[in-house]
């Protein structure tokens, strides 16, 4: 199944998105500000391989607002 993400904010105003998975599987995150624009599209925000299976990306507040999404093989 899908991992299952939590988003929070940090005490330095990033955006923290956190999800278990599988250990050593590649993950990149995904923006956009339109839901509309194809996959292939979106931005890059970050990429993490997981340690022990545990998932962190954090990037800075974006303005305007952004949609997130996970890209993964």
């Amino acid at each position: 199944p899908p991992p299952t993400l939590t988003a929070s904010l940090t005490a330095d105003h990033k955006i923290q998105i956190e999800f278990d998975s599988l250990p050593n599987v590649a993950f990149t995150l995904l923006g956009s500000t339109n839901l509309q624009v194809p996959l292939d599209q979106w931005q890059p925000l970050g990429a993490s391989s997981g340690k022990n299976g545990h998932f962190t990306f954090a990037f800075p507040t974006p303005s305007p607002f952004q949609y997130v999404t996970l890209k993964f093989p």
